[in-house]
């Protein structure tokens, strides 16, 4: 389970990011949450950021992402 938050310069508006993680199986939800597996933050995330960090929960930022795309769909 993925949260989207802030903005992004490849990812514009954030429900390209949102489609790229559902087409890879993923569910995305609107508020960070304990069952919250990642963050996906961009620039000005705002008080998801510090929700996901007292959570402990793995906070990508969008060059990561990219990367994370990039391994997934190379195989």
């Amino acid at each position: 389970t993925w949260v989207i938050t802030g903005s992004f310069q490849r990812f514009t508006p954030r429900s390209l990011a949102a489609l790229e993680l559902e087409k890879r199986g993923a569910k995305v939800t609107s508020s960070v949450s304990k069952s919250t597996n990642f963050l996906l933050a961009g620039e000005n995330g705002g008080s998801k950021i510090e929700k996901a960090r007292l959570l402990e929960i793995p906070i990508i930022d969008e060059r990561g992402f990219i990367e994370m795309l990039d391994e997934t769909s190379n195989g």
